[in-house]
């Protein structure tokens, strides 16, 4: 069974107050869903996370946009809790194929896929289609993520006709 629960980013400019009900809402979704269910969170987080990986292995792919802010350090710190990773850094990317929010000479990413650390495999693909506007500044951003609910078959072993 797969469950869905929508909770809004807090905007730029929210209270400390705001954001921690927030990611404290985040945090009480996601920790309830079972181990057994693929998580996807998507979406607009308003926060940088930057390039560098700086203690969060695991969470960050070491491939990402600009650097870090104080709302980064939050989807980051949530990530690490709840052993999500940053999907959008795990990829290594053109920097018109990182950046998902274009506005005057703003160029920035805050639009964001989360995924379990333990289900990395299923994402293929996280890239921006530049050029793309879904939202007045916003690109289009896509992520791959195959999911296969056919078990593997186990490979048979060659067994031979003849023996010697």
């Amino acid at each position: 069974m797969t469950s869905w629960s929508p909770v809004s980013a807090p905007q730029t400019g929210r209270s400390a107050k705001e954001k921690d009900s927030f990611w404290d809402q985040m945090i009480s979704v996601t920790t309830a869903i079972p181990a057994s269910e693929l998580i996807v969170v998507g979406g607009d987080l308003n926060g940088h996370v930057g390039t560098n990986v700086d203690g969060y292995d695991g969470v960050h792919g070491g491939y990402g946009f600009g650097e870090r802010n104080a709302d980064g350090e939050w989807i980051l710190e949530f990530c690490d809790a709840v052993e999500l990773i940053v999907t959008n850094t795990c990829f290594k990317r053109q920097k018109n194929k990182l950046a998902t929010y274009v506005s005057g000479g703003t160029v920035s990413a805050i639009d964001y896929l989360l995924l379990r650390g333990c289900d990395r495999r299923h994402i293929k693909n996280v890239k921006v289609i530049a050029g793309e506007e879904c939202v007045s500044q916003h690109r289009l951003f896509v992520g791959d993520v195959v999911i296969s609910s056919a078990p593997r078959k186990k490979k048979r072993m060659h067994t031979p006709r003849l023996k010697v």
